[in-house]
């Protein structure tokens, strides 16, 4: 009966450790996507914001144009060049923060995966210890188990 319930212990220890490794993983998938998602979605905003440039450029080259102004005058490349150098650092910043974003994402997932780790050797390590308790919990050399369950203990000198 003991050995049964030991090995029951144990048998159970390791579901749950599988359990543990199973949700760690999908969770760690979650974050990797998240990660994914948070790369793709800042590559997005940088082509947004370089396709605002592109649109801003060519407007203020209309407007001079219209007006007869010369396009590559120093003002006009004075406004070109500010309107650049603005929109580059919006980009810069969004590439920071999307970057930023990712790495967060992908430690979290890395954290998963430890805690995942952890929970599992516990969940071994609780059956097994389960399993040497209930040994010596039930009989195990203390005393004697009667067949109506009932713990008897030993005399001890």
């Amino acid at each position: 009966m003991e050995a049964m319930m030991a090995a029951a212990m144990v048998g159970q220890g390791l579901m749950q450790a599988k359990a543990a490794k199973s949700a760690a993983a999908f969770e760690r998938a979650q974050y990797e996507e998240e990660r994914q998602t948070a790369l793709l979605q800042s590559k997005q905003e940088e082509n947004a914001r370089r396709r605002e440039l592109r649109s801003i450029l060519a407007t203020q080259d209309a407007i001079r144009g219209g007006r007869g102004t010369e396009l590559f005058s120093a003002t006009g490349k004075t406004i070109k060049r500010a309107s650049t150098e603005a929109a580059e650092r919006d980009i810069g910043a969004i590439r920071l923060n999307g970057l930023s974003k990712a790495r967060r994402y992908g430690l979290a997932g890395q954290q998963a995966s430890a805690q995942g780790k952890y929970s599992a050797m516990s969940s071994i390590m609780g059956g097994i210890g389960g399993a040497m308790s209930s040994a010596n919990g039930f009989g195990g050399g203390k005393g004697t188990t009667t067949a109506q369950n009932t713990y008897t203990p030993r005399a001890t000198i």
